[in-house]
């Protein structure tokens, strides 16, 4: 048995019961992802884990998150389980020429992808591909992919979440074959990029706010717009749409995290002409502001309409509260892999861009919000502010 020490710290910053759900999703999401990193990082294929109640005191989680990650990696084919046996990460098994259709190199980059290579594997196994994962982040995971990459016996690479264009032209320098780029674009490479179509996804939510009759929409956006100009794309050509210039004074840069979320909305809310609505790049960014609004005495739902993006919400519990941009994350993985596919048998051509369908889903949290309802909540404050005041 093989127990991985790790320092996990229970996140505390959510305190009423739908924030809490949230950080309960946070922390099994985050404990599969340090559980992949340890594997690749100590080696671990092919041996067996401690049992979970061992791994939730080693982690300082409860049982239930432990076993929620777990779950995680048993779909994404990382681990398996069996009643009084315990819990074996897989072997890495090299491919045996003639038994499988293709080989396929996946190398995985930033904190998610499980979704991703959920849908690489279904596919890849109905179509009787191989698929080997390397962890892009840590350095024995790199060096593991490179070393892969060198070798002969590949047919195919897909990258997932590499937001680096050198990372990307390194691998096109030394591999020669098809390449997959899931959840980025990097245009003018010769790379065949599948990822969910976020512009109109940012787009559809701020025309909601607008047909609400907000215009004074506030967007929270990642810290390095470069990463993701698309999603900034589709909130300025809604508001073009509807004839309103970009006020850069709406827009607010974040980190991916809840506390970043509240300053940004608590940056935003302190204008002196705050905004009616709001729309965050990422759901945990959108908690973070709907706890600002709280401080500020602000009712999302009431006087303050809020949207997401990626609907988190519906998989921690919350799927009733917060309006959210929701694309299907497995589907990223199946047509990734079904790209690999085409391209490997001469039926596609590189550098192609396959757009994912995003949904708008409408909740509570700006489902019913107007402007009217923001100006009747300040005139009982005594707070609204006199033409040219």
């Amino acid at each position: 048995m093989v127990l991985m020490p790790l320092a996990y710290q229970r996140d505390n910053a959510l305190e009423n019961n739908g924030l809490a759900k949230l950080s309960k999703v946070l922390m099994y999401r985050e404990a599969a992802k340090r559980i992949r990193d340890i594997v690749e990082e100590q080696n671990l294929w092919g041996r067996f884990l401690v049992p979970e109640r061992e791994l939730a005191e080693a982690f300082g989680v409860s049982r239930d998150t432990i076993r929620k990650g777990l779950d995680e990696l048993e779909r994404e084919g990382l681990i398996s389980r069996r009643q009084g046996l315990g819990t074996q990460v897989r072997a890495r098994v090299a491919p045996e020429p003639g038994k499988a259709a293709g080989h396929l190199l996946v190398g995985c980059s930033g904190g998610g992808g499980t979704e991703f290579i959920s849908g690489i594997a279904e596919v890849a196994g109905r179509e009787q591909w191989l698929s080997s994962f390397c962890n892009l982040v840590s350095p024995s995971g790199r060096a593991d992919f490179n070393a892969r990459l060198a070798a002969s016996g590949l047919d195919a690479v897909a990258l997932l979440s590499v937001v680096d264009r050198k990372t990307v032209e390194a691998v096109l320098d030394v591999w020669r074959g098809p390449v997959v780029l899931v959840d980025h674009h990097f245009p003018g490479l010769a790379v065949t990029s599948v990822m969910e179509d976020c512009a109109g996804g940012l787009r559809r939510a701020t025309e909601h706010l607008l047909e609400l009759g907000h215009r004074r929409i506030g967007y929270v956006e990642p810290s390095q717009r470069e990463l993701n100009p698309w999603k900034y794309q589709g909130y300025a050509l809604a508001l073009g749409g509807a004839g309103l210039p970009l006020d850069p004074s709406l827009v607010a840069q974040a980190a991916p995290t809840f506390e970043a979320g509240q300053r940004a909305g608590e940056q935003l809310l302190a204008l002196a002409e705050p905004p009616t609505a709001l729309v965050a790049s990422c759901d945990r960014l959108a908690w973070g502001a709907w706890r600002a609004a709280e401080l500020a005495g602000r009712q999302v739902g009431r006087d303050l309409a809020l949207v997401g993006y990626g609907d988190d919400a519906a998989v921690s519990g919350l799927g009733q509260e917060l309006s959210s941009v929701s694309f299907d994350q497995v589907e990223l993985g199946r047509t990734a892999m079904r790209k690999v596919v085409e391209l490997r048998a001469g039926r596609a051509s590189p550098g192609e861009l396959v757009l994912v369908p995003t949904e708008l889903v409408v909740r509570y949290s700006s489902k019913h919000v107007r402007p009217g309802n923001v100006m009747v909540e300040r005139r009982a404050l005594g707070t609204e502010r006199a033409p040219g005041g």
